[in-house]
């Protein structure tokens, strides 16, 4: 996190995905290090530039909501710049192009539907 950050000094928002799609490979969720992402987090925050960091939680990762939102608001303390979309669209696939269809034309993006954590 620190190296791109770094590389990028102008940079104000910051769009994170947690998703996975593939129904074959199905136990990553299930191991996916949720300390890593934490660590990636506080390091973002101590970046003051980041106006704005959101995280949109889609596909199998929905599964995991209670633990992820749990780990955010530890991290996010008073920082309302921490935002979160739990998009539980129902996508399991990258081939639903549907979906992403449909938020296009409805103008629904990680920018327009996060919420800051605390308000979750």
């Amino acid at each position: 996190m620190r190296g791109i950050l770094d590389a990028l000094p102008a940079l104000i928002h910051l769009g994170l995905e947690i998703n996975y799609m593939s129904i074959i490979r199905s136990h990553v969720v299930n191991i996916w290090e949720i300390g890593a992402f934490e660590r990636a987090l506080r390091t973002a925050l101590s970046y003051r530039q980041l106006t704005v960091i959101a995280i949109r939680v889609s596909g199998r990762f929905v599964q995991r909501w209670d633990e992820i939102i749990c780990m955010l608001r530890h991290v996010s303390g008073s920082y309302r710049r921490l935002q979160v979309w739990k998009d539980d669209s129902g996508a399991t696939s990258w081939n639903e192009d549907k979906f992403c269809a449909r938020d296009a034309a409805e103008g629904r993006s990680i920018w327009t539907e996060a919420r800051p954590v605390q308000d979750i």
